[in-house]
């Protein structure tokens, strides 16, 4: 106001280089509407070649990229250890860097008990890998499993083209849930990211970066785990093939979750 009187404020003179920037703004807002309306979520920033993964390290037990790329996890003692797969039964690490399970077992080369045991204390865990679904198996057969060959205390399978998820917990009086916790193609790439956590009694799934499960999951917590079990992917048959996979004893947020697909989208696609 001056003198009395109300002036209005004058508007930003147009031009063609302040245009454009608006246009790339409104070319921004509606990518991310459209990937928010259907379930994925950009990243806050969009990777880059050299970025972590994953990019939040924190109660991390195991993890591995691809090819002759070291296994880290957490020992017994809660200290880092560092190995290569142990293999069976025909799994080999093919020359593009995947995982060929091909109706064998992967296993760390050392003692994996650690990993159960951090994941039991915290009553959470976060399973984030890539997997080439193989043709769908009549019967479910495990992916990845944290226990023995009878009544392991998690268990990740695939049954045609159901992605399945058993885990024990005090909710059911450690019997086991079994719930299909995805969909899967077979012959396809996916992302998969299962978390649950017993303090927050909060399951979430993402597949592919799309969030296809938010609820509360089987219930209880893992009071009733038996720690001295070892992580094994395989077991069953399996045929299909993993890379970049790493586990958690917490609930990863969701950032980590669309960003940490995002990056392995990155890098899985020169390779396409």
């Amino acid at each position: 106001m001056e003198n009395g009187v109300f002036h209005q404020p004058a508007r930003p003179r147009w031009t063609a280089e302040n245009d454009g920037e608006h246009a790339a703004v409104r070319r921004l807002l509606v990518v991310c509407l459209l990937l928010t309306a259907c379930g994925e979520r950009a990243p806050l920033l969009a990777p880059q070649a050299g970025d972590q993964w994953p990019s939040h390290r924190r109660d991390l037990v195991l993890s591995w990229e691809r090819g002759e790329a070291p296994v880290e996890w957490r020992g017994p003692d809660s200290l880092p250890r560092r190995g290569t797969w142990r293999l069976t039964a025909g799994a080999r690490l093919a020359g593009d860097g995947w995982l060929d399970l091909a109706g064998g077992t992967a296993e760390p080369d050392g003692d994996t008990l650690g990993i159960a045991k951090a994941i039991a204390a915290d009553h959470a865990f976060t399973l984030c890998l890539t997997i080439a679904a193989p043709i769908a198996p009549a019967a479910a057969v495990p992916i990845l499993t944290i226990g023995g060959p009878v009544g392991a205390e998690l268990s990740l399978m695939q049954e045609r083209q159901h992605l399945r998820l058993r885990l024990r917990t005090t909710a059911d009086r450690g019997r086991g849930s079994d719930d299909a916790v995805g969909w899967l193609e077979a012959g396809a790439t996916h992302r998969i990211v299962i978390g649950w956590s017993g303090f927050a009694q909060r399951m979430v799934v993402f597949v592919d970066g799309r969030r296809v499960r938010d609820d509360r999951g089987p219930g209880g917590d893992l009071a009733v785990w038996q720690t001295a079990h070892p992580l094994r992917l395989g077991g069953g048959g399996w045929q299909g093939r993993v890379q970049h996979l790493a586990v958690f004893s917490r609930l990863i947020d969701d950032d980590q979750a669309w960003r940490d697909a995002a990056i392995v989208r990155q890098r899985l696609e020169p390779a396409r």
